[in-house]
């Protein structure tokens, strides 16, 4: 482990020449550092990424928001951590750089795991580790091994964890590796305890506390001392265990880990009321509850949706072992939700947080650095409340609308900074209500229009922005499908048109293979555009879940439960206008004696044989929405079919598009028809002139909905 200062570091920097020469070192140098001196390494990796993007060299950039993004978790500042570890990855993935891949999707899980999401952090620790192992990485092997044990020690589950610990402990000792090895001894011995064997317990502690002391691993100590502390509260040494508490404190003080701290402090105040010394247990339960409000709170109750479906779906794997089977497809969209939350803390927009009576609790950096004052300095100047510092005549009134209405209201105003001047914003005011209807905050996001009132040409830089966002939403989206070469592998002759109205789809398509069954679905959800988007990430998600439920034995089943479950998701009280989002879908299911099942939500499915079309109708609801008829139920279709026959799903985009001579839509029944005369034809040559009718016809009207067709011909 490297121990020398970061002076030294920068110091031998500069004496390199080499610029590539340069950045490889200073992205080692923190990537060593990175568990001790955490907030070292984040400088030396920003420091990296600027002179790395100033030569534009793309993989030493991706390996600082590696680095930054472990600084980040170890420095416990989990949203920053989650979006540049994440731009590692996409990166990572991009080039096929496996041992990058593996690392990277070892420090996302630990974010996880230091959320309490412990399944999912799990399953990114398997998914690492089978790439740690093919790649004969002992090292990143024995880390997620260990990391997995932590995870069941969380989760009380102690003979799981003290066999992955062992199994772990085996590895790094055989390829000698003092620091993972100081860190997992910790996590034994704390198992060991727990479980009732103090003595054996205590021993591994201070071999960890011994290790991480010899190689100065400050992180290490302070989990050692808390680990004591805790083993001397047991056996009522209360007086030695505030010392090692204390001990604790100071070494997690030096790295910066802010989560050590504030579990530091809590223990600290639980010895000192043990003693009893109330007035220490108080000041330290003081402390801790100051360090805990820093740890991201304000995130947290921003998106208080996002973290809601988070839950839901925790629930979910904690009530059914089977839903681990899928959790690789769901891990991306978990992070997805997860990163929702980071836009507070990212974006160059002001944002302010308000109590229920418009008193300003919170505002972002931006905020600070558009006024160029903070908070407490704005407070003093311009007053406490939204109604004394908006210059906006009407703000009463539109903040009355906005909670009366449940809904965002936009406003501008022409307010004045700190040093004068005059600025126009844009701003948008959101109401955020509890499960019980009650107003609990007012969120504004500001957006600085100031040029744009004076030069348009301003527009084409937010535009910018603003698309560079949406092509990350894109690549995002498209992480969650199914990747479309893996189409002809279960349908060996398929073809798919898939057409979104804008850069992101409120369609999405879905397929699978369970043994002797083969499953293809196609959904458009309510909306399209980001809207529509959004609800294919639930939709594709509560479709999985519905799919590998142990109850479901049929299509209809599958769509009955995945009604209840987008029902469950958005009937919270605080947002009424989504209560109606849901989607219409076809789910085909194919054994391999050609025996078809199909279910639809308002979605049919066409069966063509020697050019002569049945057509087997969905039942008219949709899943999802408002409607709560007592008689709401999905049916299937059940029939054979022979080697030769064509099947088709499709959304409504494609026979609803406006065009040809007359501006007219095509029709469902001149689309089937068409079908049909192309039925006998190549899978390919279909797709071609699916594609050619559809921009044919469309000529140069706008796309009216995301278009999505898939072709199956049974063989």
């Amino acid at each position: 482990m490297q121990t020398r200062s970061i002076k030294e570091i920068i110091e031998k920097g500069d004496e390199i020449i080499n610029v590539e020469e340069k950045i490889k070192h200073l992205i080692s140098s923190a990537w060593d550092i990175r568990r001790s001196f955490p907030k070292e390494s984040l400088e030396l990796s920003l420091q990296a990424r600027k002179i790395a993007e100033e030569h534009q060299l793309k993989n030493d950039i991706a390996y600082t928001y590696r680095n930054t993004g472990t600084a980040y978790y170890i420095l416990s500042q989990y949203s920053k951590a989650l979006v540049d570890l994440e731009k590692a990855l996409a990166f990572f993935r991009g080039i096929n750089d496996k041992h990058a891949i593996g690392s990277t999707l070892r420090n996302i899980g630990n974010v996880y795991h230091s959320m309490n999401l412990f399944e999912p952090s799990i399953e990114l620790y398997n998914k690492a580790i089978a790439i740690t192992e093919a790649e004969n990485d002992e090292q990143g092997t024995a880390y997620n091994l260990g990391n997995i044990g932590h995870v069941y020690q969380k989760m009380k589950k102690y003979d799981l964890a003290k066999d992955y610990l062992l199994r772990a402990k085996a590895i790094l000792e055989n390829i000698n590796d003092t620091l993972g090895l100081s860190d997992l001894l910790n996590n034994l011995g704390n198992v060991l305890a727990d479980a009732g064997n103090a003595t054996e317990g205590e021993y591994y502690i201070k071999k960890s506390l011994a290790l991480a002391t010899a190689i100065k691993h400050l992180r290490g100590e302070a989990s050692s001392h808390l680990s004591l502390g805790h083993l001397l509260v047991k056996n009522k040494d209360i007086e030695n265990a505030i010392q090692e508490f204390e001990l604790a404190l100071k070494k997690a003080e030096q790295v910066g880990e802010q989560l050590l701290m504030a579990e530091i402090l809590k223990s600290l105040s639980n010895a000192y009321e043990l003693l009893p010394n109330y007035e220490k247990a108080l000041l330290n339960h003081k402390l801790y509850e100051a360090k805990k409000s820093e740890l991201h709170e304000v995130e947290h109750q921003i998106l208080l949706d996002t973290h809601d479906l988070k839950s839901e779906i925790e629930k979910s794997y904690l009530q059914n072992k089977e839903l681990e089977k899928i959790k690789q497809e769901l891990e991306i969209k978990n992070k997805e939700s997860e990163l929702l939350s980071i836009v507070a803390s990212e974006t160059e927009n002001s944002i302010l947080i308000l109590d229920q009576d418009g008193a300003i609790e919170w505002v972002n950096k931006s905020f600070e650095k558009l006024n160029g004052i903070n908070l407490a300095g704005f407070k003093a100047k311009f007053g406490n409340t939204i109604y004394e510092v908006s210059n906006n005549p009407e703000i009463v009134t539109i903040i009355q609308k906005c909670i009366s209405t449940k809904n965002s209201v936009s406003y501008e105003s022409q307010n004045k900074r700190n040093d004068g001047k005059s600025a126009w914003q844009s701003s948008t005011l959101t109401p955020i209500f509890n499960e019980e209807g009650t107003l609990t905050k007012l969120i504004i996001i500001d957006n600085d229009v100031t040029e744009l009132k004076q030069n348009e040409e301003v527009i084409k830089l937010k535009n910018k922005d603003i698309m560079d966002s949406i092509m990350y939403a894109k690549h995002i989206q498209e992480a969650l499908f199914p990747p479309l070469n893996e189409l002809s592998k279960i349908f060996a002759e398929s073809f798919l048109v898939f057409k979104p109205k804008d850069i992101v789809s409120g369609d999405f398509y879905w397929f699978s293979k369970t043994n002797d069954v083969k499953l293809m679905a196609i959904a458009d959800c309510t909306g399209h555009g980001v809207p529509g988007a959004f609800m294919s990430v639930v939709g594709n998600e509560m479709l999985n879940i519905s799919l590998h439920d142990p109850s479901v034995r049929s299509p209809s089943e599958a769509l009955n439960l995945l009604d209840k479950k987008i029902k469950a998701v958005f009937s919270k009280g605080r947002i009424n206008n989504i209560a109606q989002d849901g989607m219409d879908i076809g789910l085909l299911v194919v054994h391999n004696n050609n025996f078809i099942q199909y279910s639809g939500a308002r979605r049919p499915l066409i069966h063509i044989r020697d050019k002569v079309k049945k057509e087997y109708a969905g039942d008219k609801y949709s899943i999802g929405g408002v409607d709560d008829s007592p008689g709401k139920c999905f049916t299937d279709k059940e029939f054979f079919v022979q080697p030769g026959d064509m099947l088709y799903l499709f959304s409504d985009g494609y026979p609803d598009q406006f065009g040809g001579p007359k501006g007219k839509k095509i029709m469902h029944k001149n689309f089937t028809r068409f079908l049909c005369e192309i039925s006998d034809m190549s899978i390919e040559i279909q797709k071609e002139k699916l594609d050619n009718l559809f921009e044919e016809w469309k000529g140069k009207l706008d796309q009216i909905d995301d278009v999505s067709v898939v072709g199956i011909r049974i063989v």
